[in-house]
């Protein structure tokens, strides 16, 4: 399936994963909608391998329950949202090879794994090598 997110994503409040990549051949390409912050069930987002483009919106924060979030390999730009901070992410964060930049000290200590992170210009954080 090859596609744009669809207009509707955020009626579907009770999905608990969103899984776009290559792996699977579902393609999704464009903006990841604000509407993503309606998801607050959703314990994972794989989103790896396509043509997402532009920023990840600031209402991502309100996905409390995401536990694993997969966002590599694509031409996201911008600065990691701070909303980061609220999220669990126990299951993992992938943010290999994007364009992002930003500071991930608020990560430390929350015993996320796999944790892996190659962004453009991170600034630097002293508590593991993770952001090298």
């Amino acid at each position: 399936m090859m596609g744009f997110f669809p207009t509707l994503l955020g009626q579907l409040t009770n999905m608990k994963e969103l899984i776009f990549t290559r792996n699977n051949n579902n393609i999704v390409g464009g903006t990841i909608p604000t509407e993503i912050g309606l998801l607050t069930n959703m314990s994972i987002l794989r989103l790896s391998d396509n043509y997402v483009t532009g920023t990840v919106p600031s209402e991502i924060g309100k996905v409390r329950n995401l536990n694993a979030m997969a966002l590599s390999f694509k031409p996201i730009t911008g600065t990691l949202p701070v909303e980061f901070r609220n999220l669990p992410l126990t299951g993992g964060l992938q943010l290999q090879s994007t364009r992002m930049t930003g500071n991930l000290t608020f990560m430390c200590g929350k015993g996320i794994s796999p944790f892996r992170v190659d962004l453009e210009d991170v600034e630097e954080c002293a508590c593991c090598d993770c952001c090298a």
